[in-house]
């Protein structure tokens, strides 16, 4: 339980602190590169490492790909004060990566503890 507060907690700070910080301190296009550095770098890596993590404990951690996404729509909505689809599009692919690579990393570790 102490593991998915953590969790949940870092999705927050990172997916909706990050941004929100950004568009309040940077203005222009400055702020505009930066939030695409997020959505295009810093958020698919942070997918694809909780999708990691989730993998290697599998039956505890399964809905941590749904938390991301969640995190992610629901955090730029509010943040930009913007409903547009763009944003599900966004977490679906978020939960995607992380779904897959948690996948994927569960068949490794199956793999290796059966060798």
């Amino acid at each position: 339980m102490k593991k998915a507060l953590e969790t949940i907690l870092f999705t927050i700070i990172l997916i909706c602190g990050c941004p929100f910080i950004l568009s309040r301190m940077v203005n222009g296009q400055d702020g505009m590169a930066l939030l695409f550095i997020l959505l295009f770098m810093v958020n698919p890596i942070y997918s694809i490492m909780v999708g990691i993590a989730a993998g290697k404990d599998l039956f505890n951690c399964l809905y941590y790909p749904f938390i991301v996404a969640i995190v992610f729509v629901v955090g730029y909505m509010l943040i930009f004060d913007s409903y547009d689809n763009a944003f599900y599009i966004y977490g679906g692919v978020y939960f995607l990566l992380s779904s897959l690579s948690m996948m994927m990393t569960y068949l490794l570790e199956c793999k290796k503890q059966s060798s």
